[in-house]
C-alpha cells in the first residue's frame, strides 16, 4: 500500500511538471513569470519605444563639379580633353528619431505595433583651387557638371559649392508575434503596411571665374521627391548572452509603389551683366516600385519588473537602410537642348547609430 501512495505521489508530481511547461510554454525556469519571448506576458498591455538616430546619409547620383588638372583646354566636345576628378557632396551627421506605440494582446500573443520615423540630413561642401589666382585665364579649375555644357563657356571656375538636403519619413503599422527558438533565442516575425516619403534638393553654385568670356557665375538647383505605400516584412532576433544581455539582429524589405516628381532649373549671371538668366528648366514625374531594405545588428539589455507585468529594454548598434531608385533628376545632352530623363536612377542610404529604449506594461 505505501508503493502504491509512492508511486501515484511521483505520478501526480511527473503531471505537475508537465502542466508548469505546458504554462510556461518555453522552458524557462520562471513559471510564476510566464517568461515568454515578449516583454509583459502574462496579459495584454501597452508598449512604448523611442529611438534616437545619429545617422548620416548619401545620394552619389549628386556629382557637383570636374576638377581639371591638366595643361590642355578642357571641352565637352566629343573627342576633347578632359583629365581629372569628380567632386561631391560630403556626407555629414545629423540627429533623427523613432517614436512607437503598441499592443500586446493575448490572442495567441500577437502584437499590434505603429511607429514613425523622422531624419533630416543636410550635407555641404565648399571647394578652393588656392593653387589658381583670378585673372589667372587658366584652363584648369572647376566645371559644372550640372547642366552638361556643350561648350567651354561654362568654365573653368575658381569656388565650388555643392549642398545636398533630404528629408525622411516612414510610417509603419506592423503585427507581429515574438516566441522562443531555444530557451536563450527569441525570433519575432512581422508583417505591416509602410507608407514613406523622400523629399531631396540639390544645389551647386561656381563663382571666381577663370577666363575672361565666360558667366561671373553659375547655378543649378534640383528637387526630388518621392512618395510610397506597399507591403513590408521583417524578422527580429534575440540571443541572450547573460546578465539581461543580448545580441540584437533585425531585418526588413519593402515593395513600396508610388510618384516620383523632378524639377531643374539652371540659371548663370552673363560676363559683363549683373542680371541672372534661366538656361534650362525640366519637369519629370512618373509612378515606379522602390524597394527598401533595411539593417540592424547591436546589443540589448532587457530587465523584468513586477513579475513580468513590466518589461524595460535598451538596444544600441548599427543601422542601414537602403532606397533605391532616388535620383533621377533630368540631364541635358551635351549637342542637344532636350533633356535625357531617369539617367541617375542610383539609391538613397542611411546608416549610423540607432539607440534604442522600449517598455512593455
Amino acid at each position: 500500500m505505501v508503493k502504491m501512495r509512492w508511486m501515484f505521489a511521483l505520478f501526480a508530481g511527473a503531471v505537475a511538471l508537465d502542466s508548469v511547461e505546458l504554462t510556461n510554454g518555453c522552458g524557462i525556469e520562471e513559471p510564476k513569470c510566464g517568461c515568454f519571448a515578449r516583454g509583459a506576458p502574462n496579459a495584454a498591455g501597452g508598449a512604448f519605444e523611442f529611438e534616437f538616430l545619429w545617422w548620416r546619409a548619401e545620394n552619389h547620383g549628386f556629382s557637383t563639379a570636374l576638377s581639371e588638372r591638366s595643361d590642355g583646354l578642357y571641352t565637352t566636345v566629343d573627342g576633347g580633353n578632359s583629365l581629372g576628378s569628380i567632386l561631391r557632396v560630403q556626407a555629414d551627421w545629423d540627429p533623427g528619431w523613432r517614436l512607437g506605440f503598441g499592443w500586446n494582446s493575448d490572442y495567441d500573443r500577437w502584437d499590434l505595433f505603429l511607429n514613425w520615423t523622422w531624419y533630416l540630413n543636410h550635407n555641404t561642401s565648399t571647394n578652393i583651387r588656392s593653387d589658381l589666382s583670378i585673372g589667372s585665364t587658366s584652363t584648369d579649375g572647376y566645371y559644372p557638371q550640372w547642366p552638361v555644357a556643350d561648350f567651354t563657356a561654362f568654365g573653368p571656375y575658381r569656388r565650388a559649392y555643392g549642398s545636398w538636403k533630404m528629408l525622411f519619413n516612414a510610417i509603419d503599422l506592423e503585427v507581429g508575434r515574438a516566441y522562443f527558438a531555444t530557451p536563450s533565442l527569441s525570433f519575432r516575425p512581422s508583417c505591416s503596411l509602410r507608407t514613406a516619403w523622400i523629399n531631396q534638393k540639390f544645389i551647386s553654385s561656381f563663382s571666381q571665374a577663370l577666363q575672361p568670356t565666360i558667366a561671373s557665375r553659375q547655378q543649378f538647383y534640383g528637387k526630388h521627391n518621392w512618395w510610397g505605400t506597399g507591403p513590408r516584412v521583417g524578422l527580429e532576433s534575440d540571443w541572450k548572452i547573460g546578465l539581461g544581455i543580448f545580441l540584437v539582429a533585425k531585418t526588413s524589405a519593402s515593395l513600396l509603389y508610388g510618384k516620383t516628381s523632378v524639377w531643374t532649373t539652371s540659371t548663370s549671371q552673363p560676363f559683363g551683366s549683373t542680371e541672372i538668366e534661366l538656361d534650362r528648366r525640366f519637369v519629370d514625374s512618373f509612378y515606379a516600385l522602390v524597394p527598401n531594405l533595411q539593417i540592424f545588428m547591436g546589443l540589448g539589455w532587457k530587465r523584468f519588473l513586477n513579475c513580468g507585468r513590466v518589461a524595460l529594454s535598451v538596444d544600441a548598434g548599427w543601422e542601414a537602410n537602403i532606397w533605391w531608385n532616388q535620383f533621377n533628376l533630368p540631364v541635358a545632352l551635351r549637342t542637344f537642348a532636350a533633356p535625357l530623363p531617369t539617367v541617375g536612377n542610383q539609391p538613397v542610404t542611411m546608416e549610423g547609430l540607432t539607440l534604442d529604449f522600449h517598455v512593455d506594461y
